[in-house]
């Protein structure tokens, strides 16, 4: 079988939900088949750059000549198409460079490489992994402060109006913690009744809640100012603030 020796990881990350740097390097990846496809398990990558032994590619959503993109952060995954005239036949030198939000102190990042051609004669991709001696896969580790459990809430539009046909959204980003987590938001009124409560459950990353407006009883809430409250079960850790509903 071929293979791909991942060989180095550089990343730095800022304080708070700024995203990080991170430089894929595979050298001499011999391949049993035509490389046309790359995915990297473990981050969501918006790629700034790719060079094939040294020589840039130029990003082009057609396909027509050097690769696309397409970071997908619901999977941690990214995928990177190669045009026909860049597919890896031979030993190569694979560089990536690019942006992604790392929310765990330590990221293990896998490189897989697959065949078009392979896939559209068999219906799926059968990927290759990406080795490196003796571990099978590197990690990032996270350089200064690491993230908070939870970022702070972007709350949009303000003000906000139900019968605007409009949808109040909460933004967050949670990180440091594995599947099975609750992350909730929670609505209430200034008296301290709890008016709604939204729940998702997941892993690290980054959470959208949209609210119509309305009670638990489906009632649309009168005008005024709210409070909200996200957090995430079983930390005692929560961000609260105010919104006001307008008609």
């Amino acid at each position: 079988m071929g293979q791909v020796l991942i060989g180095a990881a550089e990343f730095t990350r800022d304080i708070g939900a700024a995203p990080g740097g991170v430089l894929v390097r595979s050298d001499d990846g011999a391949l049993d088949q035509i490389g046309d496809l790359l995915r990297l398990r473990g981050a969501a990558l918006e790629v700034e750059e790719l060079r094939i032994d040294g020589r840039s590619l130029e990003y082009d959503p057609t396909l027509s000549l050097g690769f696309r993109s397409v970071a997908l952060p619901e999977q941690e995954e990214t995928v990177i198409e190669l045009a026909p005239a860049e597919q890896i036949v031979a030993s190569a030198t694979l560089e990536i460079v690019g942006q992604a939000l790392f929310l765990r102190d330590r990221t293990a990042i896998v490189v897989e490489v697959g065949s078009r051609q392979q896939s559209q004669t068999d219906g799926f991709v059968n990927w290759q992994q990406g080795r490196e001696e003796p571990t099978g896969s590197w990690t990032v580790l996270a350089s200064g402060a690491p993230l908070r459990l939870l970022s702070q809430v972007e709350v949009n539009p303000r003000p906000f109006s139900p019968f605007a046909g409009d949808r109040l959204i909460f933004d967050v980003v949670v990180s440091n913690i594995e599947a099975g987590r609750e992350i909730a938001l929670e609505i209430f009124a200034l008296d301290g009744r709890r008016l709604r409560r939204l729940v998702q459950t997941g892993r690290a990353r980054a959470y959208r809640f949209e609210w119509d407006g309305r009670d638990g009883r489906g009632g649309i809430t009168a005008p005024g100012l709210y409070l909200y409250e996200v957090g995430v079960s079983e930390s005692g850790v929560a961000r609260r603030g105010t919104f006001v509903v307008a008609y």
